[in-house]
């Protein structure tokens, strides 16, 4: 009987791990469409916090390609 509790237990959490996840990865999405993270956050039941977090992850990430492309671009210039 204790293992069908467990399973049960372990299902529920790896059901809320899901839902967790399919809602950041909607807000990233979001997020890069321009949307609002306060109307995000309301609509993908996250909390305003993080997805604030998420878009933090997101400009530094745009950056870092930026400066990546930049740092290519130069090189490949600079051996033509």
């Amino acid at each position: 009987m204790e293992w069908e509790r467990q399973r049960t237990y372990d299902f529920e959490a790896g059901k809320e791990a899901g839902k967790e996840a399919k809602a950041k990865e909607s807000a990233i999405a979001f997020l890069k469409k321009g949307i609002p993270p306060e109307t995000i956050a309301e609509c993908v039941q996250l909390p305003l916090e993080k997805v604030l977090e998420l878009q933090k992850g997101i400009l530094v990430e745009g950056w870092r390609n930026i400066y990546s492309h930049s740092i290519h671009g130069r090189s490949n210039t600079s051996k033509a």
